[in-house]
């Protein structure tokens, strides 16, 4: 778990790149996507190191835990391989946003990857939900970035709107099962003692949910607007890797809970 942890960091030292001074910003941009690829790369490795010897691990802060088992560590790989993809491609195709707030592109791409990892990692309610409002916030501000194109604006407000449905959805679902369980650690969740009625209406809230953040049909009506409306590399990284992590979200509330 602390090599996770450090891939984590390498994350959040590229998310730096938004406080770089501007005259520095291609700098900024190299450092950052540089980072993201290391960091990728890093997550990558260790997915497989995990699949092959199975040894898990645990963090824990308080209520906030981090879990590493060969659920997440398939999922990780989708990120590390994606990531260090295309974040070497974006290290080229980001130079293009030279002098159009190619800082904060590559800063949010950073906090972007590291709440993907954040997600899968999640040992309980709190810290998934957390992480996935961090991918979620960041993955607007990401479809929003040519902001002076009023279809880039309405698309990235669409998706907001579906995305925190969905969210909602998700958090009601928690809810419903941390009542009838000692916390909400996902451990203590998938021993949640709740009627058949109240498990089916959870399930229908972690359905409905996942739904809308993976484009099911037929919630997916965010979606064809949404991704054009990116970046190419983000919109690569949104259909390639965030939409997995949804489908890891409602996968883990199925076969754990």
């Amino acid at each position: 778990m602390e090599s996770f942890m450090g891939a984590l960091g390498l994350y959040g030292l590229g998310t730096l790149a938004l406080v770089w001074p501007k005259r520095l910003e291609l700098a900024a941009h190299y450092v950052s996507m540089g980072l993201a690829a290391v960091a990728s790369l890093m997550v990558l490795g260790l997915s497989l190191l995990e699949m092959g010897l199975g040894t898990g691990g645990l963090w824990q802060l308080g209520r906030y835990s981090l879990v590493v088992d060969g659920w997440a560590a398939a999922f990780l790989l989708i990120i590390g391989l994606s990531g260090t993809a295309v974040s070497t491609y974006g290290l080229g195709y980001g130079r293009g946003y030279l002098g159009a707030r190619i800082r904060q592109l590559a800063g949010l791409w950073n906090l972007f990857l590291g709440s993907m990892v954040l997600v899968v990692l999640a040992g309980d309610a709190f810290t998934f939900i957390l992480a996935w409002e961090v991918m979620a916030l960041v993955s607007f501000l990401l479809v929003n970035h040519e902001s002076e194109k009023k279809q880039v604006v309405s698309a990235a407000y669409q998706y907001m709107v579906m995305t925190h449905l969905g969210t909602a959805a998700i958090l009601v679902a928690f809810y419903i099962l941390g009542s009838g369980a000692e916390s909400f650690a996902f451990v203590d969740l998938a021993h949640s003692e709740l009627s058949p009625v109240m498990k089916h209406i959870a399930f229908g809230c972690a359905f409905t949910g996942f739904a809308l953040k993976s484009g099911l049909m037929p919630l997916h009506v965010w979606l064809p607007n949404a991704h054009p409306a990116a970046p190419s590399h983000v919109s690569a990284l949104m259909s390639g890797v965030m939409l997995k992590v949804a489908v890891y979200g409602f996968g883990r509330f199925v076969f754990e809970f």
